[in-house]
């Protein structure tokens, strides 16, 4: 009997002492280096690790501008924040058209050529970035894995969280809670820490706070096209809907003063940075079937270059996958504006040929075909094209029937 009464007690002791303090103070607090806990750096190594995968798979966009850019809006974000001379913030960029933006414990950010693609301003882009810095400032892989630890939760790190970013070969070796958290969201808590602390960084230093909302509009887009990938967050999330409204709050009250003309937005800087990001990024939307979201990067590329001839070949490229009545006029203008604004791009004339071939517009492709071979003479497909003049030249020399 004296041995079941103390069996409560021996159970409560235990788990007390199994437990970790998620009590930790940020990076950058006061003027001591902060010294990395046991745990802490188990997950440094683990997703030094990842980012070496990730390297080798050949995920990584590589744009070093760009890279230095975004650089550079983050540490006018948080340098006030981030004094640790032995903590730095890295950008890399990913090749994926799912919108996204996470960073390390170790403070790697990463961030989607889709999330880059889908976002109009540097403000919107100051938002994600100031959100990001501050999980990785504030320690919130540490704090996540401790209190996940503590109530002894199992976390499915195999499950949606990889499969959306194409990480599926990365993460698989490494089963832990901060690689679910840093994909698809931490606790309520450290969402809503995070989310305050962003626009804070926004306000002060200088941008429009309204950026907040359409980003998330972005994000709630994402959510309805990867419905099946959200639903496997853990329970203990916030739903997109929940932190919208907080934010919208924080607008309506603490940052009301701030909701005045002139503040920074910065979106032909921003746009002039991912100018190639949005066609790379179409191109592999449409290869993953996210045609809606392709067409309006394309068409925001034309819309701020309505005399570059990529933006154009893209649109034609797209127009292509379109079963419409127009569809062949659309694609023949979209081939005819990129040939017609560089005289020196090849493919639009190749892609005319073709079209005219399928058409039976026989002098029309041939001669495509021969500006094509004019322009580039050592394209690999020269010979087929070369065929194909020669077909078209012999069937235009056959007699017309009675």
């Amino acid at each position: 009997m004296r041995y079941a009464q103390l069996l409560p007690l021996f159970v409560m002791l235990t788990l007390a002492a199994g437990c970790q303090s998620t009590n930790v103070a940020p990076f950058g607090a006061g003027t001591k280096t902060i010294a990395l806990e046991t745990d802490e750096q188990k997950m440094w190594k683990d997703a030094e690790r990842v980012e070496r995968r990730i390297e080798e798979v050949g995920l990584v966009y590589s744009n070093a501008e760009l890279e230095a850019y975004i650089h550079s809006v983050a540490v006018r974000l948080v340098t006030n924040q981030l004094e640790n001379p032995e903590v730095e913030l890295r950008v890399r960029v990913l090749r994926g058209s799912y919108r996204n933006a996470w960073t390390f414990p170790n403070g790697v950010f990463y961030i989607t050529t889709g999330m880059l693609a889908c976002l109009d301003s540097e403000a919107e882009l100051a938002f994600v970035l100031g959100h990001e810095t501050t999980h990785f400032i504030r320690r919130h892989s540490l704090k996540e894995s401790r209190s996940v630890a503590n109530k002894n939760v199992w976390v499915n790190v195999l499950g949606g969280t990889s499969t959306v970013v194409g990480l599926g070969p990365v993460f698989g070796e490494i089963g832990s809670v901060w690689a679910t958290s840093a994909i698809l969201g931490y606790s309520r808590e450290l969402e809503n820490e995070a989310d305050e602390q962003g626009l804070e960084e926004l306000v002060e230093a200088g941008y429009d706070p309204s950026a907040v909302l359409r980003v998330f509009e972005y994000l709630r887009e994402e959510d309805e096209l990867e419905g099946e990938t959200v639903k496997r967050q853990p329970s203990t999330h916030p739903q997109m809907s929940e932190r919208v409204a907080h934010c919208r709050e924080l607008l309506a009250t603490r940052y009301a003063a701030t909701a005045v003309p002139g503040r920074r937005i910065n979106r032909d800087e921003y746009l002039a940075h991912v100018q190639q990001v949005l066609l790379d990024n179409a191109a592999i939307d449409e290869a993953a079937n996210r045609l809606d979201f392709a067409r309006r990067a394309v068409d925001k590329y034309i819309a701020q270059w309505p005399d570059s001839a990529p933006g154009y070949f893209a649109r034609g490229e797209l127009c292509r996958r379109d079963h419409g009545r127009d569809a062949a006029m659309q694609v023949e203008a979209a081939y005819q504006g990129a040939a017609r604004l560089d005289s020196c791009f090849a493919e639009p004339h190749r892609e005319l040929g073709l079209l005219y071939r399928l058409e039976g517009r026989l002098r029309e492709a041939r001669d495509e075909f021969a500006d094509y071979l004019v322009l580039a003479p050592n394209a690999v497909d020269v010979r087929i094209i070369q065929r194909y003049v020669d077909e078209l030249g012999a069937e235009m020399a056959l007699p017309t029937p009675p």
